[in-house]
């Protein structure tokens, strides 16, 4: 949606508005951290590709806005990096991070009702493959642990 906002500022008929680019995430990050588990060589090669372009967009895209927002300190380090030095000095006042966050005093705590099983719970949509990669690696890695420890003390998974 980017490439349609920066389109929408150059063609306002008045004065060109100011300009917000919302990084939710440094996306050229996660396409390059997927391409680097893939297994398949021929789509590792893809993915690859793919985040090489999603570098080139998303740097044009923090070029071409007058600020820019993240989520987390990580990924605004990770996209101001992707500019030299001499630029990164330049453009770094408009990068500003708002967190994903709850105010615990405006939300009241979900009261926990045990089942009597074991509850695991994954947040998050299972279409980002970056998502169902964790919960994959979680299930295949983490959670045979964690069965296993159980066994040996004596608990039931």
């Amino acid at each position: 949606m980017a490439w349609w906002g920066r389109l929408a500022a150059r063609g306002a008929r008045t004065d060109r508005p100011s300009s917000l680019l919302d990084e939710h995430n440094a996306v050229y990050l996660l396409t390059r951290r997927m391409a680097d588990t893939e297994r398949n060589p021929m789509r590792r090669a893809i993915m690859a590709r793919e985040a090489q372009a999603f570098r080139q967009y998303e740097t044009a895209m923090c070029r071409a806005f007058d600020a820019v927002l993240t989520v987390t300190n990580e990924d605004r380090e990770h996209l101001l990096a992707l500019f030299p030095p001499h630029e990164r000095q330049q453009l770094v006042d408009k990068f500003t991070t708002v967190p994903i966050c709850v105010d615990p005093e405006q939300v009241s705590p979900i009261v926990h009702q045990d089942s009597g099983q074991p509850t695991v719970l994954h947040l998050g949509t299972m279409f980002w493959p970056p998502n169902a990669g964790g919960v994959l690696w979680f299930a295949r890695e983490v959670l045979p642990l964690i069965a296993n420890g159980c066994q040996k003390h004596g608990s039931s998974w």
